[in-house]
């Protein structure tokens, strides 16, 4: 008789937000979330895993996690600024899962990719920039079956 495992999946990540300036201050950074991240279905495993998201809604060669079904979507944000300040970008996992970690933010913004966070010095965004965020998803061994909501902070403040 054959051994059937039960299969287990881990799915979606939500990216929260917050949108610093600098007090006293007359400039002001709006962001605006287009697509939330998501993450496709993946077999849970004895060993750990983990799901590169691209910031252009790829899954990326280094994968080792077994997806199942469902889509890839990298974090889409539209950032906008009344003011010519240069601003700074923050990527942090917010930790609130224990079974996953989010790592390795990559972002892309005015057609530049950013590894390393906090970017700052960068050009404000003006009246609007398109903003792709991908991410490193490490599940722990053995992870619990079901829907997770791991979650990141975007942190947007003008420089002065």
């Amino acid at each position: 008789m054959p051994m059937i495992r039960k299969q287990h999946w881990v799915a979606a990540v939500i990216a929260s937000f917050s949108v610093l300036s600098a007090p006293n201050s007359f400039g002001q950074v709006t962001i605006e979330e287009r697509q939330r991240a998501e993450l496709p279905s993946a077999l849970i495993s004895s060993h750990r895993s983990k799901m590169v998201l691209t910031s252009s809604n790829q899954l990326d060669g280094e994968t080792t996690a077994s997806v199942m079904s469902g889509q890839s979507y990298s974090g889409h944000y539209y950032i906008s600024s009344n003011s010519d300040h240069t601003v700074s970008i923050d990527l942090k996992d917010n930790q609130d899962d224990e079974d996953i970690q989010l790592s390795k933010f990559t972002l892309v913004y005015k057609g530049r990719m950013y590894t390393s966070f906090p970017a700052t010095g960068l050009p404000s965004p003006g009246e609007g920039e398109n903003v792709y965020i991908g991410f490193t998803v490490t599940l722990r061994p053995g992870v619990t079956a079901g829907e997770r909501y791991p979650s990141y902070e975007i942190d947007v403040t003008e420089e002065y």
